[in-house]
Parts: C-alpha cells; structure tokens; sequence
C-alpha cells in the first residue's frame, strides 16, 4: 500500500536546510575522554576518582559534596564505562573498581 502524502507535506524536503548531522561518537569518546582521564589542569578536574577499591564521579560537576571521598553514584560510573566500552575505550583498568557497584544480595 503506497503512502499518500497531504500534498503540503510532500514540498517539504526530505532533509532541513542546512542541515548537519552531529558526529555522536565523536562526542561519545570526547566525554569518555575527559571522564577517565587523570590530567588536572581545571577546577574540576580530574573528574573521575579512586575511593578505596572503588571509582567515583560527581554526577553533578563542581557539586560541593561530589569532589573525591565517598559520594558518588554507580549509575554515573557504570554508565560511562559502558559508553566507553561502546566507543572502542580500553576500560580494563577502571573496570575492576565498578565492582563495588554490585552485589549479590541485592542481584
């Protein structure tokens, strides 16, 4: 069955002008870049810490309770080594500290 288009609809053009398709992968390793990497050189950064034999990243940069210690979150360290791991990031030394993260009680 062929679509029938209302005949405004069918001038649109397929494609908006101008039009850019952004390059997500590349924003991808961008923020996996600066997540696990270990230079200083800004307020906030490093971003991601080792807290014992655990990771920690703020969820919320620059928030006063999310620099190092104990506060941070699994969902925002497991979320980007998992997006790390989908762009091709070598995780292998972050992934043993995601281990805190799990338990077997809870599943």
């Amino acid at each position: 069955m062929p679509i029938i288009l209302p005949p405004l609809l069918a001038q649109l053009p397929r494609l908006p002008e101008p039009y850019h398709l952004r390059d997500w992968r590349a924003v991808a390793r961008g923020y996996t870049d600066l997540a696990l990497s270990q230079k200083g050189g800004a307020e906030y950064l490093p971003l991601m810490w080792r807290d014992g034999d655990a990771l920690g990243l703020p969820s919320y940069v620059g928030h006063p309770q999310m620099t190092k210690g104990a506060d941070h979150e699994g969902i925002t360290v497991l979320g980007t080594l998992l997006g790390a791991t989908l762009v091709g990031a070598d995780v292998k030394t972050w992934i043993p500290g995601a281990a805190t993260y799990f338990s077997a009680e809870d599943g």
